[in-house]
């Protein structure tokens, strides 16, 4: 008599079991020689677990809530054909799928999801793989994978997303690296369609591209960045720190610093049609060789709270921001210490379109705080904010704000400074002597000028 498969002895033996569940475990190569052998005497809620090595394979999962768990990243590795997805899920696999704590390289993608596909990934390396045309890394179409713990490095694409690419899709993107890959847009990650991926305490750092060097949002997509750095990317064209092109990003506490570009907007480049909201977010010591150090903002629209814009530099125009023919807006911000080669140091503004300055500080910037187009100028409205050199507008100033490092926070307000308890609208949502005891002589909960003032102010503190 033939014995009977592995299968159906442990489901066998399960049965006889009083209590016992129904998930098997299986050891590679214990009981299966190959990863994929492993996943296929699986079914739903079974767990496969690998020790550690290196398994030269295709690995795809069948559908099915499968887990598969290696012995650590750093001891056992998936490494693929060069022409295949090293890893794929495209059965529509559903949640309760995993695939933790391995090495994926040598793929053409390292991990592929689509077809609705939606498997945890976790605390994985995926590295040194390479598309010959999107998500070098990974690639997500019309999927929505949790991606948890992961670093995304060394890999490339020869058109989109050389650490990852989203079409359609929702990648959740939690406590990740995404560093060192190269593709001509959207180096560290690239979206578009209707793609909405959230990233969340992640590091988008040293990855270089024509377009987009650390993140590339394109054609609708709506990226949603919590928590983040974006920091110390290239773009030979525009948009070293992020590049969005008729589409959105919502930051929030994230910070934008030595991203560098040949061109325009060496930490955010907005071309037309494009919506950028940004809230407690630092974007610092950028540099652009053109315009718009900081921030370039071109028929589109932005939005600053409770920002900070500090030490970058262009050179040609607008070393901390450009806004021309856009709606823009800064409110509680500060923008200190950036420059430019000719034109605003500060803002330059240009194309008739609002650009509106409320409770903010310019200040430090050269060769100067604001230049608005003397011919095709933007309707600059400035009120309740400290300009060097002054500006017309309601309840502006020119004086020494008298900033302050304090902390973990710069361009903080020193006590006595003139632009304390100046602002208008919303209080500043905390009791300022809960900061420091100095402040309670001087600082009411009346708003402030720059990025500590106003309602916002508790954003810094989460």
């Amino acid at each position: 008599m033939n014995p009977a498969p592995p299968r159906i002895l442990a489901s066998l033996l399960a049965l006889a079991l009083p209590g016992s569940a129904l998930a098997v475990t299986w050891h590679v190569p214990g009981d299966a020689p190959t990863v994929q052998a492993g996943i296929d005497l699986s079914a739903a809620g079974d767990t496969v677990r690998v020790s550690s090595g290196t398994y030269s394979e295709a690995v795809q999962f069948r559908g099915s809530a499968v887990v598969v768990l290696g012995s650590g990243s750093a001891s056992t590795t998936l490494s693929g054909n060069g022409v295949d997805p090293t890893v794929r899920f495209a059965l529509g696999e559903p949640a309760g799928t995993v695939l933790a704590d391995f090495t994926v390289t040598g793929g053409s993608s390292g991990i592929v999801c689509e077809n609705g596909s939606s498997p945890l990934i976790r605390d994985c390396a995926l590295t040194l793989n390479f598309a010959d045309g999107y998500g070098g890394g990974l690639r997500c179409n019309a999927s929505s994978p949790t991606i948890s713990g992961c670093t995304v490095t060394l890999n490339s694409a020869q058109l989109d997303g050389g650490g990852l690419y989203c079409s359609d899709a929702s990648p959740a993107i939690e406590s990740c690296s995404i560093d060192d890959n190269i593709a001509p847009r959207g180096a560290g990650v690239f979206a578009t369609g209707l793609s909405t991926p959230s990233l969340e305490g992640c590091t988008i750092q040293a990855n270089s591209a024509t377009w987009g060097g650390g993140l590339l949002a394109l054609s609708g997509a709506d990226l949603q960045l919590t928590d983040c750095v974006i920091e110390s990317n290239q773009a030979l064209d525009s948009g070293a720190g992020l590049y969005v092109q008729a589409a959105s990003a919502t930051l929030l506490r994230c910070e934008i610093a030595l991203n560098n570009t040949d061109v325009d907007g060496g930490g955010v480049y907005l071309r037309p049609n494009s919506d950028l909201q940004a809230s407690n977010c630092v974007i610092n010591d950028n540099d652009a060789l053109g315009s718009g150090g900081g921030l370039y903002v071109w028929n589109s629209s932005s939005a600053l709270t409770h920002c900070i814009v500090a030490r970058n530099s262009a050179g040609f125009r607008g070393g901390a921001a450009v806004s021309t023919g856009s709606t823009s807006t800064l409110l509680n911000c500060v923008m200190a210490d950036n420059s430019a080669a000719t034109q605003g140091g500060g803002i330059y503004s240009a194309w008739w379109e609002p650009v509106t300055v409320t409770n903010s500080i310019l200040w430090g910037n050269t060769p100067e705080q604001i230049y608005n187009h003397l011919v095709f100028p933007a309707a600059l409205t400035v009120s309740y904010s400290d300009v060097e050199d002054g500006w017309s507008g309601e309840q502006n100033m020119d004086a020494n704000p008298r900033f302050r490092d304090y902390g973990q926070y710069d361009f903080i307000l020193a006590p006595a400074s003139p632009c304390i308890d100046a602002g208008t609208g919303g209080d500043d949502g905390l009791d300022w002597c809960s900061l420091h005891a100095q402040y309670c002589q001087f600082n009411s909960q009346a708003p402030d000028l720059g990025a500590y003032g106003g309602p916002g102010m508790a954003g810094w503190l989460d």
